[in-house]
Parts: structure tokens; sequence; C-alpha cells
């Protein structure tokens, strides 16, 4: 077992256009080791990504493995989906782990 291998995190991520990897206007809302995140379900790691609290507008997200973002989207939350906008993310978040896992 390499001992390092706890430090290789996945982590799922949600910013505004232009805004600037790291930086406070982006929010993590997902993260888990590289181990952790292999053994675990798409469904798991869906349900478990609620509450994001999206305001209208033009969101990314993407998946961001030992650092380097591996896979991104831009979604809109627009006056019909505000009241989904957690159900708009989680479907997103899925789509992600489909094209990580692949």
């Amino acid at each position: 077992m390499n001992p390092t291998e706890d430090y290789e995190d996945v982590e799922i991520y949600i910013r505004r256009p232009g805004v600037e990897k790291g930086s406070d206007g982006e929010k993590c809302v997902w993260s888990a080791t590289y181990r952790e995140m292999a053994r675990l379900s798409n469904r798991f790691v869906v349900e478990a990504i609620t509450e994001t609290q999206l305001e209208k507008g033009e969101w990314g997200i993407g998946l961001r493995e030992r650092g380097d973002e591996q896979y991104s989207q831009r979604f809109q939350i627009t006056p019909l989906v505000a009241d989904q906008a957690d159900h708009e993310v989680q479907n997103r978040v899925a789509a992600l782990l489909n094209h990580w896992r692949q």
C-alpha cells in the first residue's frame, strides 16, 4: 500500500464562468480521496450533493483530480428551473462522474 494514495483527491466544484480555480467564488460540492471515489457509486455521490443554493445565471461545474481539471461543462439556471437548481446540479454531477469513470 502506498501511503501517498490517501492524498490523491478528487473534487467536484461549481463556479461562475471567469472565476479562477480555487478562488472564493468557487464552491467545492464534493471531495474524496481517489481510492474512496473509485469505491463509491455514482448514485451515492450524486445523492450526497444537496443544497447548492445557486442563483440564476450561467455556471460551470467540473471534476478535478489531484488539482488538475479533468472535465467541465457549463449550464444555466433559468427562472423556470431556479426552484430545481439542486436537481440540475445532481444531473450535471452524474454526467461528470460517468465521463470520469470511462
